[in-house]
């Protein structure tokens, strides 16, 4: 008699499962609403349009610039030229300290020994570079190898602006501007 009725207590719960879900009822649709614009009126009066106030960029330029009446248009075509900026404002320079601080250089420290190899470096690289270009000069080059020309004589003028600031960039910017024209005297025969 246990089993039976268990057996009916769950057979109820599961035909309560099935009715309850089958009894679900959706939600109705809702139809949209659509928006109709009143018609025009028939008798508008003619007038000016509504004066707006004139963006902000407008009212900046005005406060800020003076006015400059407008040219003619002939004089605008006959001279090409820009109309005349207003003076910058000057502002009394302030006064100069008594004493400097010593300039900071950002770098490698180095020895007064490292500094002269670095530098002897440098001018043995760039002295190298003179001469192959010398020689480089008399030869008809190709484009590619004048564009590899004119990459040399930018790595050497690097070189020479920074000789006094940073000896170790300066040193081995020459050092690629030797390597690049010796493969370029090599390669231009």
């Amino acid at each position: 008699m246990v089993i039976s009725q268990r057996r009916f207590l769950v057979g109820l719960f599961v035909a309560l499962l099935v009715w309850a879900g089958g009894c679900k009822r959706r939600p109705s649709v809702i139809p949209a609403k659509i928006f109709v614009p009143p018609p025009p009126t028939a008798h508008r009066e003619a007038g000016p349009p509504p004066q707006l106030p004139p963006p902000a960029i407008e009212l900046i330029a005005r406060a800020l610039l003076p006015e400059v009446p407008p040219e003619p248009p002939e004089a605008i075509r006959s001279e090409a030229r820009v109309p005349p900026f207003p003076e910058p404002v000057r502002r009394p320079a302030a006064e100069a300290p008594a004493h400097r601080a010593p300039e900071l250089r950002l770098g490698a420290l180095l020895s007064p020994e490292e500094e002269r190899r670095y530098r002897d470096r440098l001018e043995a690289d760039l002295a190298r570079v003179r001469r192959n270009l010398a020689r480089l000069a008399r030869r008809a080059l190709t484009a590619g190898q004048a564009a590899e020309l004119r990459r040399i004589r930018a790595l050497t003028e690097q070189a020479k602006a920074l000789r006094g600031r940073d000896p170790i960039a300066a040193s081995e910017l020459a050092g690629r501007a030797a390597i690049l024209s010796e493969e370029l005297l090599r390669t231009s025969r």
